[in-house]
């Protein structure tokens, strides 16, 4: 069997999310590996795809003549189920991007503050399900990869975010605004983060508090959360309004089930109002 023959029918190994496509808008092309595999390097491998007990890529064929009916039934089997489908059956849970609301938005350089800076794929994904049959489609969702983007469509002098935390209280939530407040200052030199006191209602009904890595440096020794914190009972325009009342375009909602449904219910509306607003939920 020819690599070329490999690389269309092995779509399980490939280092960019099995069979996940280089773009969203490709999901109607035919899936293989971004690279192609040598053949001599899959002999344990390829025999358990194809159901080929006996045959080895490059092998003579158990009738003698080249066409083991084992493998050719193999490959009809894994084309019946992957060959028009790049993703083999899983199922993308895709996350909106800006751009799907705000047309000609412009894109910058990524200039994160690391010393050896390393960048997600925008393609690259996450099984939810770890464990796979090699021989049946995934069958699963696939999940996108968080993590830092070559491109982005914020420039750090136009960025103002703003941190909340809501519902009860856990351990840890300190601890988790430290290293917001952290990456924004530190890693992409954003200079206007603020937080949000006492939850969702903090928006319309409180000052916001400005953040700094100077004030929250040490913030996860102490219990609760330093924002304070209350639940339920926010008005999501009222808390829209003030979003746009204050130029907010980056909005971090820390909190549980309810609080993820009313971070949902906030980014529907700054997208109905065509808003650039990105509400990420932790």
């Amino acid at each position: 069997m020819s690599s070329s023959v490999v690389s269309q029918h092995i779509r399980l190994v490939s280092a960019r999310g099995h069979g996940a496509p280089r773009r969203a808008s490709q999901f109607g092309q035919k899936c293989r590996l971004s690279k192609p595999i040598k053949a001599k390097s899959l002999n344990r491998f390829v025999p358990r795809v194809f159901g080929a007990a006996t045959s080895t890529p490059g092998s003579t064929a158990s009738n003698g003549k080249g066409d083991d009916p084992s493998e050719a039934e193999g490959r009809e089997r894994w084309d019946a189920v992957c060959y028009d489908d790049p993703l083999c059956g899983g199922v993308l849970q895709k996350v909106p991007h800006i751009n799907e609301w705000i047309s000609d938005l412009p894109v910058y350089h990524n200039e994160i503050q690391e010393e050896e800076a390393h960048f997600v794929d925008p393609d690259d994904v996450v099984l939810r399900n770890v464990i796979l049959n090699i021989n049946k489609p995934l069958n699963g969702d696939l999940y996108l990869r968080a993590g830092p983007r070559q491109e982005i469509v914020f420039h750090k002098d136009e960025v103002v975010a703003a941190v909340v935390t809501c519902g009860g209280l856990c351990p840890g939530l300190n601890t988790v605004i430290r290293e917001v407040v952290a990456s924004l200052e530190r890693n992409y030199g954003v200079t206007q983060i603020y937080g949000v006191k006492n939850g969702y209602r903090g928006f319309y009904s409180e000052n916001m508090v400005e953040l700094s890595m100077k004030l929250c440096e040490d913030i996860q020794h102490h219990g609760g959360t330093m924002l304070g914190t209350s639940r339920g009972g926010a008005d999501i325009g009222k808390i829209v309004d003030s979003i746009e009342a204050r130029g907010i375009n980056q909005v971090y909602v820390i909190g549980g089930d309810g609080t993820q449904r009313g971070a949902n219910a906030i980014y529907e509306l700054c997208r109905a109002r065509g808003l650039k607003v990105a509400v990420a939920g932790i």
